[in-house]
C-alpha cells in the first residue's frame, strides 16, 4: 500500500483565539476507516493487539496508545487515527483482515478550547455533552453543520 496519504493537507487556516474560544486543526495525522472482513473480526482484534498494543474498543469508545487511536464507529467498524511519526506498522498491514479506506481528506482533527468551547459545541452538535451523559473516552459521529 502506498504511504503518501500519511501526510494530509490542512483543511483550514487557524482561527485566532478570541472571546474565550480557540479553534485549531491538528495536522500530521493519517485517518482510515477500518472495517473487519467477514468472519475476520477476531483476527483483526488480534492483529491490532499485536501491532499497536491495544484492544479494539467495543461500542462507541476510544482505545489509544502513543500515536495511534481506534474509535468505535459501529459493529466491526473503527476510525483509526495515527500520528505521522508514530512507531509501528501502518494501517495497510491490516488489509488481509479488514477493509482499510483512507479518510484523511474527508476528516479533520480539530482542537476546540477556551472558556466558551462547551457553549459553542452545545450549539453546534446534537449530542448531550454533559459529562454524566457523555463521559471522557466515549465516541460519537456527528457533523458541525452551522460552521462556514
Amino acid at each position: 500500500m502506498r504511504e503518501s496519504w500519511m501526510i494530509p493537507a490542512p483543511a483550514f487556516e487557524p482561527v485566532p483565539a478570541r472571546n474565550g474560544l480557540e479553534i485549531a486543526e491538528i495536522v500530521g495525522r493519517s485517518i482510515a476507516m477500518i472495517v473487519a472482513r467477514r468472519s475476520a473480526e477476531t483476527a483483526l482484534r488480534e492483529r491490532v493487539q499485536k501491532s499497536y498494543g491495544l484492544a479494539l474498543p467495543e461500542g462507541p469508545a476510544c482505545a489509544a496508545t502513543a500515536g495511534t487511536a481506534f474509535l468505535g464507529m459501529g459493529p466491526g467498524r473503527w476510525l483509526a487515527v495515527r500520528d505521522k511519526g508514530a512507531a509501528g506498522e501502518p494501517f495497510g498491514s491490516l488489509a488481509d483482515v479488514a477493509a482499510v479506506v483512507e479518510q484523511s481528506g474527508a476528516y479533520a482533527v480539530v482542537s476546540i478550547t477556551g472558556s466558551r468551547a462547551s457553549r459553542m459545541l452545545a450549539r453546534a452538535v446534537p449530542i448531550d455533552l454533559d459529562p454524566r451523559s457523555f463521559p471522557a473516552g466515549r465516541v460519537a459521529s456527528t457533523l458541525i453543520e452551522h460552521m462556514g
